[in-house]
């Protein structure tokens, strides 16, 4: 018996399209054959199904690519509608489209970190200026709304902060990196920490160079951070509070390996 198949009518999304078989005889002379509806047991028949409204993007080109692989000089379906051609742009348009978002996907994640990390750093540093201005005030409500800051009622007078104390350093696996810490002050609100390069040979503070540079502010007694390797670098820490500085603690020398 010869087989064909019959063009389905068009359907909307994924509406189900049925396919009619067309019995004809091989031999003319033989009797025309019943029905098709009558021929075909009730488990032959079926309607295409898909499920592609709820497929993510990578599934769905998954999905087409297997279908127009299946699909490919596939006799039963000499003439598919829409055309192979058009199906391989379409999936060629989506891919590209999904490969811009994933990019932009990344860089937005990047962009959050870096957005993370800068607004951390400006909330360090204008701790420690509001810690300054509360120093260079002296307590005057004038001068402290003079620098656009607001006031508080103070809690009560404190004569002065404590000199930090038990400042350590300890090498970490990364080449450079080191964390740092130190005991806490009371009335402290920041703590700062400054470093500089000292002399390879140099064991005594006495002999680091004469210009400090701030490494860290921050509420925090503990700091990871990452200098040149090769090198020594001396460390001092200052607490920051309401009557003022502490004194800087004493200096510890440690090389960044």
């Amino acid at each position: 018996m010869k087989t064909t198949l019959t063009q389905p009518a068009p359907a909307s999304h994924d509406a189900g399209l049925e396919l009619a078989l067309d019995f004809s005889p091989m031999n003319p002379a033989a009797p025309a054959p019943a029905p098709v509806a009558a021929m075909m047991r009730q488990d032959d028949r079926g309607v295409v199904k898909t499920g592609m409204d709820r497929m993510s993007d990578l599934a769905l080109l998954e999905f087409v690519r297997n279908h127009l692989k299946m699909t490919e000089d596939n006799p039963a379906l000499p003439d598919p509608q829409p055309p192979q051609e058009t199906l391989e742009a379409d999936a060629a348009a989506l891919h590209e489209s999904v490969l811009e978002v994933q990019s932009l996907m990344t860089a937005l994640r990047s962009a959050l970190t870096r957005k993370k990390t800068r607004r951390a750093r400006l909330l360090n540093r204008m701790r420690s200026r509001a810690a300054y201005v509360q120093s260079a005030s002296k307590g005057s409500k004038a001068v402290i709304t003079s620098a656009g800051l607001g006031v508080r009622k103070a809690r009560g007078r404190v004569g002065h902060l404590d000199t930090p104390g038990n400042l350590r350093t300890t090498l970490t696996a990364n080449p450079g990196q080191m964390r740092i810490a130190c005991k806490g002050v009371r009335h402290a609100r920041v703590y700062e920490l400054q470093y500089r390069r000292v002399p390879a040979d140099a064991e005594d503070p006495a002999e680091v160079e004469k210009t400090w540079r701030t490494l860290e502010c921050d509420t925090r007694t503990r700091w990871l951070v990452s200098l040149e390797p090769g090198f020594k670098y001396a460390f001092r820490v200052c607490a920051i509070g309401s009557p003022g500085r502490s004194n800087w603690s004493p200096a510890v020398i440690r090389g960044a390996a």
